[in-house]
């Protein structure tokens, strides 16, 4: 499962660790856990396996994520409910980033995840910043060449000339 409560432009830079992840393990079922407005940026994406819409109660949330007993849990938020919400999903590994600040941020994280990266977002930007995941399971994180075909979008084709 890979948690990502932000918004929607936010699950399209998730895409190209998406895309790492499928090649790194193409027999595994990728599952998103977003919110309901982001759903629709993820719903064509041919790297995922399903979505999950993050809507209710954080209970609600928990109870929901634990019932498909999921083996791997990534957080790409980074955020307190974000972190209790990986730790209480069950899962035996748990990925999240490290907080590079204060201890208490360091004590929470580090009792939430069982494997942290240690990531400052502004210096890399989004989408390499979610691609150090991919980094620290030892897959090619290059991201992907992205060449849009022409049938699909004729007006973006026009637009980029």
């Amino acid at each position: 499962l890979i948690i990502l409560l932000e918004p929607p432009h936010a699950a399209l830079q998730a895409a190209p660790l998406l895309a790492a992840l499928r090649r790194g393990f193409p027999a595994v079922r990728l599952e998103v856990l977003v919110p309901d407005h982001a759903a629709s940026a993820l719903a064509g994406n041919p790297n995922q396996d399903g979505i999950l819409t993050a809507s209710g109660s954080l209970m609600e949330k928990v109870r929901a994520v634990r019932s498909r007993r999921y083996e791997l849990v990534i957080d790409l938020t980074n955020s307190p409910v974000s972190a209790l919400l990986t730790r209480m999903a069950g899962a035996g590994i748990r990925i999240g980033y490290r907080a590079a600040s204060t201890i208490s941020k360091w004590l929470k994280r580090a009792l939430c995840y069982t494997h942290t990266i240690m990531a400052k977002r502004e210096q890399r930007g989004p989408v390499r910043h979610y691609l150090l995941v991919s980094e620290a399971l030892g897959l090619d994180a290059a991201p992907p060449e992205l060449s849009p075909d022409p049938g699909e979008s004729p007006a973006m084709m026009k637009s980029m000339r």
